[in-house]
Order: structure tokens, then C-alpha cells, then sequence
């Protein structure tokens, strides 16, 4: 999917104190060369997928989790906030970031917390022996049944041998560093990375479920940090938008112009990068297996019965959770048309038509 015109690269601010963390470049900045130690997790042909929460990103792990040369880790770096707080940094390469983001990769591809290890379903695994894979099945159900007992483990190790590791593909899910991802592609070209987008409508109707269901432990509508996220968004100081004007609008605009800003940085930071490919999820659920076949010849992996078979039983079945993954997919992508009422889809139109990614669905 190519970026609409209208939306320009630019380098993100580094948060104040954040340089004091960064330690010194592997390489010559005059060379422009700035590649991690090839013994580092973030030195392997990594996959990375990546999206605005509610946007269908944990089914699309799971279809990548589903192949069994992957490793896959959930939302690792949910858990770093403390560590790298969110770390922005620029789309471009710098000597001053490279480490960092070697650093920040490394963190979460390597990662075997019980957040980033126990999302189900687990899939049986080409580096897991037959006996090996039974030890690691029984691990990860002991793992859970001691997390919902309120006893969760500090970590979950992988336990796979070093000469089983030579052909594992891992695979980095996240909601929480689209704002980077351009970074992160640029300074790791050997990754492949996957952003997904969802129809506004859709992600908006998804958020305001949720809330309402208090899946969240707060109003994504209200987060704090939101008014200052969408007021920086290109969109917003064209139309000379004030704190003032969002503290004043309903749920639903708020959460439109999440999407904007949200997407802006998806689509403008990786625009033209070889190693980043953009898919929707209206078209994933369209086509499902179709598309994931594209996807993952994008990034270089084999096509497996273990995803077709996983892609067949996660549409053909209905669960009420409102995070599983077996669900019908054309339901999901249309069901905000049942639940937004008419002035909540006015009000994200108004929002969104006339910006420079409403036009990815035609506004």
C-alpha cells in the first residue's frame, strides 16, 4: 500500500533525559553504517508486526505465531516502559540512537515473560523435539494455571538448544511502538515488518466496546497523554486544533483522532522502506489465508498446513472474548456499522475526511 500524498517524513523528538541512557554507536558514523553484532538477537531476519491496539494485530501474531519456525513473542515491550520509556526516536540513521534501538530490539525479541510467552493457542514447534515440546506444553499450561492463581512466574525460558536456533524466525507483536517503527526498520534492514490498519470506524467502535465492557484499566478516551499524541499530528495543526476543542468533544472524535495521528506516524515513517509492507485488515479478513500467503512470502517464510489449519478453525468458530482470535472475520470488520450510532460515524468522518490517511479508506 503506497502513503497518499501529503504526508512527509520527519524525525521524532527525543524525550528529555533519554540521551543519557544511550551508550556509543557500533560503527563510524562517517560510514553510515550502523548494524548490531551479528551474535545479537536483533542482528536475525526477525519479523515484526505491528499496529494500533484493537486493529487486528494479535490475530495476525497468531497467524504468524501458527508457522513452526517462529518464535513468537506478545507484546514484549509493553513491559519495558519503565526501562526505555517509550524511547521516540528519529526515522532516520544517527549515531546517537543506533545502540538504543539495538538495545530496545534485543530487550523484546528476547524476552520470556509470562506476557510475552503465554498468549494462546501455542503452536507445536520444529525446535521443540516431540518429548521436548510435551515438557514445553506442560510448562506453559502450568505457567498460566500459576498466573490466574495470582503466583506468575517472573519468566518462562524458551529451553531451546543453540544449534536448534539457526533457522527460528522470531517474531515481535506491539501496539506500543508504531510511533518508531520506521526507526526500527531503517536501522534494522535485515527485520521484515508488517503494519496492520483498520478502518476508523472500526477501531473506534472496537475501543468504545471495550470501554464500556472495562476491558481497559482506563478510558482510552480519556488517557492523559492522549490530547498531546493528536494535537502534534499534522492533521490537527492544520485545522488549528486546541486542547480546548478536544477537551470539549465526545468519546468517539477523541478516539478518531487517535486514528489519524496513530496512522500518520505508521504510514509516514516507513513510507518507501523495501523491508515494510502495510495490509489492512478488512483485507485480511476478507481473503484471510490469501493474504496471509502475501504476507508471508513478504517476509521470506514458507507456507505451512499448521496456519491453514489455524486460519480455517480462527474464522469458522465464534468466541465472545473480547480478546480471542477465533472469530468470524467479516463479522468483526463490520460490526461497528451495527453498534456506532449515526452521530458517532458523523463525528469520525468529520475527523477524519480531508486527512491524508482517510484517504487509505476513501475519505
Amino acid at each position: 500500500m503506497r502513503r497518499p500524498e501529503g504526508l512527509p517524513e520527519r524525525n521524532l523528538p527525543l524525550p528529555k533525559g533519554e540521551l543519557l541512557r544511550f551508550r556509543p554507536p557500533t560503527a563510524n558514523p562517517s560510514s553510515g553504517e550502523f548494524r548490531p553484532d551479528p551474535n545479537r538477537l536483533c542482528a536475525r531476519r526477525f519479523i515484526m508486526l505491528m499496529g494500533l491496539p484493537r486493529s487486528g494485530t494479535t490475530w495476525l501474531g497468531k497467524i504468524f505465531d501458527s508457522h513452526p519456525r517462529t518464535l513468537y513473542r506478545h507484546e514484549p515491550d509493553a513491559l519495558m516502559y519503565e526501562k526505555f520509556v517509550r524511547p521516540r526516536l528519529p526515522v532516520s540513521y544517527d549515531s546517537r540512537y543506533a545502540e538504543a534501538v539495538f538495545d530496545f530490539a534485543d530487550a523484546a525479541l528476547g524476552s520470556t515473560k509470562p506476557r510475552s510467552v503465554l498468549k494462546a493457542p501455542w503452536f507445536r514447534k520444529c525446535h521443540y523435539p516431540r518429548v521436548a515440546w510435551v515438557r514445553r506444553w506442560l510448562q506453559l499450561h502450568t505457567a498460566r494455571l500459576a498466573t490466574r492463581l495470582g503466583r506468575e512466574p517472573e519468566d518462562i525460558p524458551d529451553g531451546i538448544a543453540m544449534h536448534r536456533m539457526v533457522h527460528v524466525r522470531p517474531v515481535w507483536k506491539s501496539v506500543s511502538c508504531t510511533p518508531i517503527l520506521g526507526t526500527l526498520a531503517r536501522l534494522l534492514p535485515q527485520s521484515r515488518s508488517i503494519s496492520i490498519l483498520r478502518h476508523p470506524c472500526g477501531y473506534v467502535g472496537s475501543v468504545l466496546r471495550g470501554t464500556r465492557a472495562a476491558k481497559f484499566l482506563s478510558s482510552p478516551s480519556e488517557d492523559p497523554g492522549l490530547v498531546g499524541v493528536c494535537l502534534r499530528s499534522e492533521s490537527a495543526r492544520e485545522r488549528r486544533l486546541t486542547a480546548a476543542d478536544f477537551d470539549a468533544m465526545a468519546p468517539s472524535e477523541k478516539l478518531a483522532w487517535r486514528w489519524v495521528a496513530g496512522t500518520h506516524e505508521i504510514v509516514a515513517t516507513t513510507d518507501s522502506l523495501p523491508n515494510v509492507m502495510t495490509v489492512r485488515f478488512e483485507d485480511l479478513c476478507a481473503e484471510p489465508a490469501s493474504v496471509a500467503r502475501s504476507l508471508f512470502d513478504f517476509a521470506d517464510l514458507s507456507w505451512h498446513d499448521q496456519t491453514a489449519d489455524f486460519i480455517r478453525r480462527s474464522t469458522a468458530i465464534e468466541h465472545s472474548s473480547f480478546y480471542s482470535v477465533f472469530k468470524n472475520p467479516m463479522h468483526s470488520a463490520k460490526k461497528w456499522q451495527a453498534e456506532l450510532s449515526a452521530t458517532d460515524v458523523q463525528r469520525i468522518e468529520s475527523v477524519v475526511r480531508g486527512t491524508a490517511v482517510g484517504a487509505l479508506y476513501g475519505f
